[in-house]
């Protein structure tokens, strides 16, 4: 790093530390709930004036971009480098100041100048990753998916229970962490999310302790409530061991040095959390043991949603068992005009390709793209009938992957093929989801989009080519109508509350 970038981040240090961390986490906190509650995209866009200090005259007017990831690095940042002991308010300049010189910072920081064309386009894939995860709120859909393989199909006898798949019982393990049962995890959680955003406060202790209204008619105390806050909640000290912002997307809820007070650093850091909680509580557990049960038990569970959801809709898939001789994908769906081989892949992207300036991103990108992404189209370019249809290889990410022709580019190039290149696609469960239920209602439509994907793929259009545009009107029939259960909580609670209002 250059005298320059040192002398840049050491005045970025100076201004941050003028500030209270508690103080920073409590306003920039409020800034999400604000940017949350009043934008689609979770993004703000603000015209600010600006003025000479000597004449007080207007000079200029910057145009601010604010989304939540500026908001949680400022706040990481505070944690990194100040205290909870300063007195400087942090008046309307203040606050634009700092997303302004956290954003400069980060540019700097990215390095992204002089990296070749395939790594600008990895980085690119950092940043997507990182920002859209935030931008678009799918909240109800990951929980939804995390709670129907957690503990629907996960007690279902007639998917594998044995050691065989390295079998865990979600349920009981996540009580044996938490010593909370996951339904009243659940609501404690919903409720945190529901007073956060109702009260438009972050410090969501104070809330409790002025809370009157008697939550036990949502079978759950405060002390409950308390719990979990404590189980949820870190300290500055753990964060602080961390060089990437995005700790704090997983671990939104700060317990403060000073007063010990819990803040919600970000509400949309808070909504994720939300909905992979019992996945998360596991995996960690699971990894600090250093065992990888738990991921191999995750990738045969999201076999047995993949098969719910073909028999939910009555598609006659095939799952093709495992040969020690000839390499096979997961499934093959034949429909009147395609054969698709169906590659899964359950893995997430690591906590450290969803960032800009971590100097290990691009390093584990491409372990993550080699292990899971290149493994799959190896694959299923491994395998090969004859058939009189057009055959079109899948690789389905249970993570949504955002520009996979980004990503298509990058890893089917490198692997053997057995048919045309254009024909190997990375598809993103959701997207799978609405493509399974068009199949199922109308074949015609079905055709016509993979006709207009595969038109897209063989000319490489600039204009995009994923299904997530393809397909964005179309609505996810089996998240919202087989397996809400979100929308079902919510019914309950809104039904008890309004029958003892």
């Amino acid at each position: 790093m250059g005298d320059g970038v040192m002398y840049e981040d050491y005045e970025y240090r100076q201004c941050v530390r003028k500030y209270a961390t508690c103080d920073i986490l409590k306003h920039y906190a409020k800034e999400s709930i604000d940017i949350y509650n009043n934008t689609e995209n979770n993004v703000k866009f603000e015209e600010v004036p600006i003025y000479n200090k000597r004449t007080g005259m207007k000079t200029t007017i910057h145009q601010f971009h604010i989304a939540q990831w500026d908001l949680l690095e400022i706040c990481f940042n505070s944690i990194k480098y100040s205290n909870d002991y300063r007195n400087k308010e942090i008046d309307k300049n203040a606050h634009y100041s700092l997303i302004n010189l956290t954003k400069i910072r980060s540019e700097i920081l990215e390095k992204a100048a002089g990296l070749s064309q395939e790594n600008l386009f990895k980085h690119l894939l950092c940043i997507a990753n990182m920002e859209f995860d935030l931008e678009k709120i799918t909240m109800q859909n990951r929980f939804n998916r995390i709670y129907h393989i957690m503990t629907n199909i996960n007690k279902n006898p007639k998917y594998n229970q044995t050691d065989k798949v390295c079998y865990i019982d979600f349920s009981k393990k996540f009580y044996e962490i938490t010593g909370f049962d996951y339904d009243t995890y659940v609501k404690g959680y919903f409720i945190i999310c529901a007073l956060v955003i109702g009260f438009k406060e972050p410090d969501i202790l104070s809330i409790i302790e002025r809370f009157n209204f008697d939550i036990s008619v949502f079978g759950i105390t405060k002390e409950q409530l308390m719990k979990i806050l404590t189980l949820q909640s870190r300290d500055y000290e753990f964060y602080k061991k961390y060089d990437n912002w995005n700790i704090l997307k997983y671990f939104p809820i700060v317990k403060t040095k000073k007063d010990s007070k819990f803040i919600i650093s970000n509400l949309s850091a808070l909504l994720i959390c939300f909905s992979e909680s019992m996945y998360w509580t596991i995996r960690n557990y699971y990894c600090e043991l250093g065992s990888r049960n738990f991921t191999a038990y995750f990738g045969h569970c999201f076999e047995f949603y993949l098969n719910e959801l073909f028999e939910t809709y009555d598609i006659k898939a095939e799952k093709l068992e495992e040969d020690d001789v000839e390499k096979r994908p997961d499934w093959k769906l034949e429909t009147k005009k395609y054969v698709f081989y169906i590659e899964q892949k359950a893995a997430l992207y690591p906590m450290e390709t969803r960032s800009i300036i971590s100097n290990k991103r691009l390093d584990t990108l491409n372990n993550y793209i080699n292990s899971n992404i290149k493994r799959a189209f190896t694959q299923l370019n491994s395998y090969e009938e004859k058939i009189d249809k057009t055959i079109i290889r899948i690789c389905l990410t249970f993570e949504t992957i955002y520009f996979p022709e980004t990503l298509q580019e990058l890893v089917v190039p490198k692997v053997d093929l057995k048919g045309e290149e254009y024909l190997n696609w990375i598809i993103s469960i959701n997207e799978f989801e609405k493509l399974i239920y068009i199949l199922s209602i109308d074949e015609e439509k079905f055709n016509n989009i993979i006709d207009k994907k595969t038109e897209l793929e063989k000319n490489k259009s600039k204009d995009g080519r994923g299904f997530d545009s393809l397909l964005e009107k179309e609505k996810n029939d089996f998240i919202s109508n087989k397996i809400n259960y979100f929308d079902n909580y919510l019914k309950k609670y809104l039904k008890k509350n309004n029958e003892d209002a």
